[in-house]
């Protein structure tokens, strides 16, 4: 799913992007977390995909730095990149 995440301005129309953002936005309100990484890392909210793979890999990441980084940030530049390629130089996706 991170995989498709990041490539679904090349996959998807913006407009579905947007609303994947937006459910982002509220499960972590909801749930205060992704569901599928509370199922998976337990309900610790800082203890994250990321956070996990980062540690194992050697770096030392803050916390809650990298889940505020890669939850409300992330997801915006992944859209604002969609729509600059989809608006902009009128590329489109190759699913929907």
């Amino acid at each position: 799913m991170i995989i498709a995440a990041y490539l679904s301005p090349i996959l998807f129309r913006w407009e579905l992007i947007s609303i994947g953002v937006l459910y982002l936005i509220i499960q972590q309100i909801i749930w205060r977390g992704c569901v599928l990484t509370i199922a998976q890392f337990g309900k610790d909210p800082y203890n994250t995909f990321y956070y996990k793979y980062l540690t194992l890999l050697g770096f030392k990441p803050d916390k809650k730095k990298l889940k505020f980084i890669m939850t409300y940030i992330m997801p915006f530049l992944v859209l604002l990149f969609a729509l600059f390629l989809q608006i902009i130089l009128k590329f489109k996706p190759l699913v929907w």
